[in-house]
This record gives C-alpha cells, sequence and structure tokens, in this order.
C-alpha cells in the first residue's frame, strides 16, 4: 500500500490540518451568529445592530486575515513552524474568548480580528510546512484535502448553531450565546493549540 515514509507524511497533514477546521469555523461564524446578534433578545449586545456593524462584524475578519501572513512569513524563518502553529491556535482561543465574554461591539471586532489572524497564520504555514514534507506525488492531494476540512469546519458552526436551537426552551438567550462560544468554540481551538504543541 503506502511506503512508511508516505503514511507518517499524511498522519502529520492530518494532525496539521486540524487548524483549517478552526479556520472554517471561524469563517463560518457570522453565518448563524449574525441573526442572534440582530435580534435585542438574544444579542449580548444592549443595543440593536445597524446594517454597517453587522457588515463590519462579518467582514472585519479579513484585517486579520490579511496580517497573519505578514506575520508569519517573518515568524517562520526566525522562530520556526511549530511557534507559529501554537500563536495560531493561541490567537484563535483569545479570539473566541473574547467573542463569548463581549458586551460590546468593541470586543466583538477584536475577537474578530484576532479570529483573523490565527487564520492567516494556519493559511500560510500549512501550506508551507505540508509543502517542505510533502513528497511531490502526493502534494496535491494534500492542497486539496486543505480546502475539504475549511468547509468542515464551517459545516461544524451551523451544527453547533442548530444543537443550540433545539435547547433553547432550556437557556436563557445569555446563556445560549455563552455556551455557544465558550464551550464548542474554545474547545476546538484549546484542542488545535496542544495538538499543534504536540507536533
Amino acid at each position: 500500500m503506502f511506503e512508511y515514509y508516505i503514511r507518517q507524511q499524511v498522519w502529520i497533514s492530518l494532525r496539521l490540518y486540524i487548524g483549517q477546521i478552526l479556520v472554517g469555523y471561524g469563517l463560518g461564524w457570522t453565518a448563524p451568529i449574525i441573526p442572534k446578534l440582530s435580534d435585542t433578545n438574544t444579542s449580548p449586545l444592549p443595543y440593536e445592530l445597524t446594517e454597517t456593524e453587522t457588515s463590519l462584524i462579518a467582514s472585519i475578519i479579513y484585517v486579520g486575515t490579511i496580517l497573519g501572513p505578514y506575520v508569519t512569513s517573518y515568524l517562520c524563518n526566525a522562530v520556526g513552524r511549530k511557534p507559529c502553529f501554537i500563536l495560531a491556535g493561541v490567537s484563535s482561543l483569545i479570539s473566541f474568548l473574547l467573542l463569548a465574554i463581549a458586551n460590546n461591539l468593541a470586543m466583538i471586532y477584536v475577537g474578530r480580528i484576532l479570529c483573523g489572524l490565527g487564520s492567516g497564520i494556519i493559511f500560510i504555514v500549512n501550506l508551507v510546512y505540508i509543502g517542505e514534507i510533502a513528497s511531490t506525488n502526493i502534494r496535491d492531494r494534500r492542497d486539496a484535502a486543505r480546502n475539504v476540512l475549511e468547509q468542515l469546519g464551517r459545516r461544524k458552526e451551523y451544527h453547533d448553531y442548530e444543537e443550540m436551537n433545539k435547547n433553547v426552551e432550556e437557556h436563557s438567550a445569555l446563556e445560549e450565546w455563552k455556551q455557544l462560544l465558550t464551550v464548542k468554540s474554545n474547545r476546538k481551538a484549546l484542542f488545535i493549540t496542544l495538538t499543534l504543541g504536540i507536533l
């Protein structure tokens, strides 16, 4: 079947692609959350959002995503790939913690920018690291797997949202918000941080 070195490369790539799931989770976060933020009964914010504020929540992640590759290009050569993976996981963890305790719009903006920073770092470090370790005969399949797992992360966000809606009678709006962000998202970010740290 596969030679040993190819199995090792595939195994390492699968562990690294856990980060791509987190990227998809962060990018897909706004789809189920924007309706909650727009409704004053379910929003942790004390006022109703304008259309501009809602659009900014959805798009400000790309400020961090643009900054991520610039940070990564320097840090990858200065400190190595592994610390960059850990930085991405920690950035994502802090971003979801900020989103979970957000009680004003600025906290949501900062959380989204940090989520974008982590996503930008993961995008670049995954490509560089896997490009370095992958054999040429399987490199293209690994790049395709990156996109598939990112979409899996987005689907997971939608699934978590649906699970929360099933139990809506059991929780208050604020408890539901914090559970969706704290329990679901931070568990993933912490798992990814620890997994990448073990590599």
